[in-house]
């Protein structure tokens, strides 16, 4: 399966979005052909890696305080007051 199929995306949108992430540096392009079909290859640079991981880990803390959370719904609002109350 093709990265495009993958995510379900155009060649286009999945060019652009390629391009701007190797003028990060995040990702390697290369560019071939296979007789007369071009191929484009992506793979992900070390400091896609490091980016990608801190991103990850990102999310997990925002969903781990989203689940330690008080579930109540008279969780603390806006400097004190009570929302439901």
């Amino acid at each position: 399966m093709s990265l495009r199929d993958a995510i379900q995306v155009s060649d286009s949108v999945l060019s652009k979005q390629l391009s701007i992430l190797e003028k990060a540096g995040f990702v390697k392009i290369k560019k071939s052909f296979a007789g007369k079909m071009p191929r484009t290859s992506a793979s992900v640079t070390g400091a896609g890696r490091d980016v990608w991981a801190a991103h990850l880990q990102t999310l997990r803390e925002i969903a781990g305080g989203w689940r330690t959370a008080s579930m109540s719904p008279y969780r603390r609002y806006d400097g004190g007051s009570h929302v439901g109350a």
